[in-house]
C-alpha cells in the first residue's frame, strides 16, 4: 500500500503488535502460519481505543520504581512552595499520601477560593500555583532570543545534549520580527482555506472552513460551561509562506534550529513525494483544548513558537526529560495506558504521583520552546486563540535512537513511523560520501602530506564550502555506517536467487507503489526499507498488492490466498557499493591524518559465513 492509505487506514484501526489482521481488511489471513499447516495461536482483538480521557482522582501507583537524576534548583526555588499547602518531600510518604495532600491543600475553602487545579478546566491557573503543587515538577529554563549569537547556540546546544527543555523567550521583539506578517488575517490568506479540527468533547475529526472555525473559537468560552458540546481545536494546519520565509530566513530563528540546514539529517532526502518528509505545521486553539500525552516522532528535536494570540491565550506545556521515556511507558502501563497510542490525557495528580521530573512552561507570544528527542510532552492552551508553528528536526544522535528504541515500539502498537528511519539512514550516508568524493576530487590527497597544529592535512581547511567541517563529516560518517551495517545485517538475503527479485522490476499498473520509498507494511505500518513479502493476487479495493514485512511474516501474518513471496525492495549489490565507497571515504580522510580507521563490523566476513 502507499504511505497515505495505509496511515490513514492504521489510524483508524489502532493495533497491537500480535494481534491478528482484522477481518475487514479483504486480502489478509492471519490464522495461517508459513511455516506450519497449523493455525496460529489465536489472539484476542484489543478494545477499540476510546477518546483521551481526562482522570482527575487519585490511582494507584504501578509505576517501576526507577533511579532517575534530580536536576538542582535554586533554595529560593525550593522554598517557593507556599507553607499552607503543606506538601512533605516525595521521601516522607507514599504517592497515594502526596495525592491525597494536593488534593486537599487545594480543595475549595475560604483560604483556597481558586479551587483545585485540574486537567478538567484552566480556570484560575496559573505556573506558580501548578509548580506548587508536586515536589517533581520544575521550572523549564528559558534564555533570550537577543542574546548573543554564541551564548544562544551554546545553550540551545547544551539542553539539547542533556535532554532537556528549553524556552526561548521574546522571539517577537526581535528586530526582523515582522508585526503585519504574524497576524491571523496574513495567515487565513496564506494557508489553505478549510482545516482539520478535532472536537476535544467526543474527540471526533472533522474539517471547517477556516473562517467558521475562528469565528467560533472568538464567540466560544475561554473555559469549558456546562453543557457545552463543541470545543475545536485546529491541528496540522499549512504554514502560510510569508510566515516560513521570515522564521526559516535564519535572521529570527538561530541557525542550528532551522528545518533542513546544517542541524538537521532531513536535509540530505532526496527530493520526491515518498521521500521528501514536511514538518512545518501551525496549530490553532483556545483554553481547554489540549493535545494527549506523547514523544515527537522518531526521537526527533521539536521546536514550537507561539507565533499569534488573542485575548492573553497561552498554552501549558508538561514535559520530561528524554532520560524518562521508559519510565513514562511503564508509569502509563500501570495506569492502564499505551504511551505510543497518544490518547490518555494524564492528569496533573498522576504527574505529581510519577517517578520523574516533569518541566512545566506557560508558553506566551514569542516563546520558543525546544522539545529534545523523546520528550514526552502534553499541551494545554488557556484563554483565547493561539496560533503556534512547529517543525521538527533530525539529529544523527536522534536517528540512532530512533532506529534502536522507538522503531521496535512503533512495530509493537502497529504505528506508522512517518519519518522513514532506515532510509534516512541510506540517504544521509549517501549525501555525505558524496560531499567528501567533491572535496577529495578537487584536490587529490597526497600519500605524504604536512599536517597543521589542528591534525589536519594543511591543504583541507577545516570549514568546507560545503557547510560542514570534514573531520565533522567523517566523523558523521562513521555513525553512519555503524548503523547502516546493522541494517544490512538485518535485510540480507541468504538466497542469491531472491536477491534477484527487486521490486523495481514487478512495478507495474495498476499500482501507485512507483518508489523504493513508498512500502510500508500492511499491517504493523513499519517502513520496508529492503526485504518483503508480497502477494499480487490479494490487492485492496486500490489495486494495491499485500505487502508485509518479514516480522510480520514469521508472526504468521498472510495473504487469503497464502501465495506470498520473499522480494527485495532495491539491487543489494548497490546497497554495498554504497558501504564501501563510505568506508574508502573514511580510510582516505584517516590516512592523510596519520589515523588508522577501525571498522565496528566485519560485513564481507559476515556475508561470507551465511
Amino acid at each position: 500500500m502507499t504511505i497515505e492509505s495505509q496511515r490513514m487506514r492504521v489510524m483508524a484501526d489502532r493495533r497491537q503488535w500480535g494481534d491478528r489482521i482484522p477481518d475487514k481488511v479483504p486480502y489478509t489471513n492471519g490464522s495461517q502460519s508459513p511455516f506450519s499447516s497449523s493455525p496460529a495461536p489465536s489472539v484476542s482483538s484489543p478494545p477499540a481505543v476510546s477518546p483521551p480521557q481526562t482522570v482527575c482522582g487519585n490511582h494507584e501507583d504501578h509505576a517501576v520504581h526507577m533511579e532517575v537524576g534530580h536536576r538542582s534548583r535554586a533554595t529560593d526555588d525550593q522554598d517557593r512552595r507556599s507553607p499552607s499547602l503543606g506538601l512533605t518531600s516525595r521521601s516522607s510518604g507514599s504517592p497515594e499520601s502526596l495525592a491525597a495532600q494536593i488534593d486537599a491543600s487545594l480543595s475549595p475553602s475560604s483560604s483556597q477560593p481558586n479551587g483545585i487545579v485540574t486537567m478538567d478546566s484552566t480556570r484560575n491557573w496559573s505556573l506558580e500555583r501548578i509548580l506548587n503543587q508536586a515536589p517533581n515538577f520544575y521550572a523549564v529554563d528559558r534564555v533570550s532570543a537577543t542574546s548573543d549569537a554564541s551564548s544562544l547556540t551554546d545553550a540551545i546546544t547544551d539542553h539539547e545534549r542533556e535532554g532537556l527543555p528549553l524556552v526561548i523567550e521574546g522571539v517577537h521583539k526581535h528586530p526582523e520580527w515582522s508585526q503585519h506578517v504574524f497576524t491571523l488575517d496574513e495567515f487565513g490568506n496564506g494557508t489553505s482555506p478549510d482545516i482539520n479540527v478535532r472536537n476535544v468533547h467526543d474527540w471526533t475529526d472533522s474539517t471547517l472552513p477556516l473562517k467558521d472555525f475562528i469565528a467560533k473559537c472568538r464567540t466560544s468560552s475561554v473555559v469549558k460551561e456546562d453543557g457545552e458540546t463543541e470545543r475545536f481545536y485546529g491541528k496540522d494546519a499549512e504554514c502560510p509562506k510569508s510566515w516560513e520565509r521570515c522564521l526559516q530566513s535564519g535572521k529570527i530563528v538561530p541557525e542550528i534550529l532551522l528545518s533542513k540546514r546544517s542541524g538537521d539529517i532531513f536535509q540530505h532526502l532526496p527530493d520526491n513525494p515518498n521521500a521528501t518528509i514536511e514538518t512545518l505545521m501551525c496549530y490553532l486553539g483556545i483554553g481547554d483544548t489540549c493535545t494527549p500525552c506523547h514523544k515527537d516522532l522518531c526521537a526527533s528535536s521539536g521546536q514550537n513558537l507561539m507565533c499569534y494570540t488573542e485575548r492573553d491565550g497561552s498554552s501549558f506545556w508538561f514535559m520530561t526529560e528524554s532520560s524518562s521515556a521508559p519510565a513514562v511507558a511503564e508509569y502509563f502501563k500501570g495506569l492502564g495506558q499505551e504511551l505510543d497510542h497518544e490518547n490518555y490525557i494524564i492528569s496533573i495528580q498522576e504527574l505529581a504521583n510519577a517517578p520523574f521530573n516533569v518541566y512545566v512552561v506557560q508558553q506566551k507570544l514569542g516563546d520558543m520552546v525546544l522539545v529534545p528527542p523523546r520528550s514526552c510532552h502534553q499541551v494545554v492552551n488557556t484563554g483565547g486563540i493561539t496560533v503556534k508553528t512547529s517543525w521538527s528536526r533530525m539529529t544523527l544522535r536522534g536517528l540512532s535512537v530512533a532506529y534502536h528504541y522507538e522503531l521496535p515500539i512503533y512495530r509493537r502498537v502497529c504505528r506508522p513511523e512517518t519519518y522513514r528511519v532506515k532510509s534516512t539512514i541510506y540517504y544521509t550516508l549517501a549525501s555525505l560520501t558524496r560531499k567528501f568524493e567533491m572535496v577529495h576530487n578537487r584536490q587529490a590527497i597526497p600519500t605524504q602530506v604536512n599536517t597543521n597544529s589542528s591534525g589536519l592535512p594543511s591543504h583541507i581547511s577545516r570549514e568546507m564550502t560545503l557547510g560542514v567541517s570534514v573531520d565533522t563529516l567523517v566523523k558523521d560518517m562513521r555513525q553512519l555506517v555503524t548503523l547502516y551495517d546493522l541494517i544490512l545485517v538485518e535485510e540480507y538475503e541468504t538466497d542469491a536467487s531472491i536477491r534477484e527479485k527487486t521490486a523495481s522490476k514487478y512495478l507495474t499498473a495498476p499500482t501507485s507503489v512507483t518508489s523504493p520509498d513508498a512500502f510500508v507494511c500492511d499491517f504493523c505500518a513499519g517502513d520496508i526499507f529492503q526485504s518483503f513479502f508480497e502477494c499480487r493476487n490479494c490487492c485492496d479495493a486500490d489495486g494495491e498488492p499485500c505487502h508485509l514485512c518479514p516480522g510480520c511474516y514469521v508472526e504468521g501474518r498472510n495473504c487469503a490466498c497464502g501465495g506470498m513471496e520473499p522480494m527485495q525492495n532495491r539491487d543489494f549489490e548497490q546497497l554495498i557499493t554504497l558501504r564501501n565507497k563510505a568506508i574508502q571515504a573514511i580510510n582516505t580522510y584517516e590516512s592523510s591524518c596519520h589515523r588508522v580507521y577501525e571498522q565496528p563490523f566485519n560485513l564481507l566476513y559476515f556475508f561470507w559465513f551465511l
